[in-house]
């Protein structure tokens, strides 16, 4: 991590943890900008802001995330445009009772699977909304599973997700009817 990288990023956490008199506030969300989202900014990050609700990763490489997921147990919303992998996305399903998972990308085509999914289902029942657009390693098992298991989705992208059937988007309709307000499938 360039110094310059550093002070960016340190400075980023100053401004938003709201430190008054040594105090920190409740930190709602971090914006992390493509050419700082880094693993060294992860760690950072976590290390600083424990009580981190939201972050949005933009477009960047390979990240591992499981620090974040370890220190930050409040974290609902996590939004990334990374590669990232399986492991990562099951210690956030685990640690983390998310409410949103955006993890569409070109950079997930190949290295998210079903498992991320049955992790998630899992361990996050108050899940609202789902971007998996792109992951094209997802089958109707995985999707099927987050729709029992996730009533409250209101949103779900699974734009390129080329192994998907019918059956996908039915379970989705059928389980999640009530709330459902966008659906996206793309080609």
């Amino acid at each position: 991590l360039a110094q310059r990288d550093a002070l960016a990023a340190f400075a980023l956490m100053r401004v938003c943890a709201g430190l008054r008199d040594g105090v920190p506030k409740v930190l709602v969300a971090v914006i992390v900008e493509r050419r700082h989202a880094n693993d060294r900014v992860v760690r950072l990050i976590a290390r600083r802001l424990p009580w981190l609700q939201t972050i949005s990763l933009g477009s960047c490489g390979k990240i591992d995330v499981r620090p974040l997921a370890r220190a930050c147990p409040r974290l609902r919303s996590f939004d990334a445009k990374c590669e990232l992998t399986d492991e990562s996305v099951v210690e956030l399903a685990r640690r983390c009772s998310l409410t949103s998972l955006h993890i569409g990308s070109f950079n997930n085509f190949e290295s998210i699977t079903d498992r991320a999914l049955r992790a998630v289902a899992g361990a996050c029942p108050c899940l609202r909304s789902l971007d998996v657009g792109q992951c094209r390693q997802l089958t109707d098992a995985g999707i099927i599973t987050v729709a029992q298991h996730c009533p409250l989705l209101s949103a779900v992208s699974v734009e390129g997700c080329c192994r998907l059937s019918d059956a996908a988007f039915v379970a989705v309709a059928n389980y999640c009817a009530t709330r459902l307000k966008v659906l996206e499938l793309g080609g």
